[in-house]
């Protein structure tokens, strides 16, 4: 079994069976990593680095989410059965985005809505993509659009730019919600 590229993510040695480490296979450091456990799958864990804006990358295992934020990011990896090491290529390298996103309700598998769970008038919303934007561009869109409030995204690379206020979510597996504070 091999892991491919997929959007924003990239194999690290390989990926399958692989530990992330710092500058070396034995560089292993608590402080280079947050621990979310509970994650229910790969896919999840990838969620949580986007909207992470230290995030260099993750190491992922059943149920337990490593986010990196070591500055110099994942340098080696170690062999670990069971384990699975990706790099964020969507990741800062020198600066930090100017721009501020904030999860709505956790912004992980939640669809953005208006005054409540069932508000999605389209008049709330421009679709900037049906497919193929990554969540970086998806987020260069919306601070670049006057007025946009937010923006919701899915893995798919559909992309909202929220012009109305974002007061409720709702849950929907592979989207994120996000709102902008300018």
């Amino acid at each position: 079994t091999s892991v491919t590229s997929t959007g924003d993510f990239v194999p690290i040695d390989g990926g399958i069976d692989r530990a992330c480490r710092g500058a070396s296979s034995g560089d292993n450091n608590p402080i280079y990593y947050v621990i979310q456990n509970g994650i229910s799958d790969l896919d999840g864990c990838k969620a949580i680095c986007v909207i992470d804006a230290l995030c260099q990358g993750i190491e992922y295992s059943t149920g337990r989410c490593e986010l990196w934020v070591r500055p110099g990011g994942i340098e080696a990896t170690a062999a670990v059965q069971g384990f699975i090491c990706l790099r964020y290529t969507g990741a800062p390298t020198t600066t930090p985005s100017p721009w501020s996103f904030v999860p709505v309700d956790g912004g992980v598998n939640r669809v953005c809505r208006g005054r409540s769970p069932d508000d999605n008038l389209p008049s709330h919303y421009t679709v900037a993509a049906s497919s193929g934007m990554s969540l970086n561009q998806c987020k260069a869109e919306c601070a670049a659009l006057a007025g946009c409030r937010g923006i919701e995204h899915n893995q798919g690379g559909r992309c909202e730019l929220w012009v109305h206020s974002i007061g409720a979510t709702r849950s929907l597996s592979g989207y994120i919600c996000l709102r902008f504070d300018a």
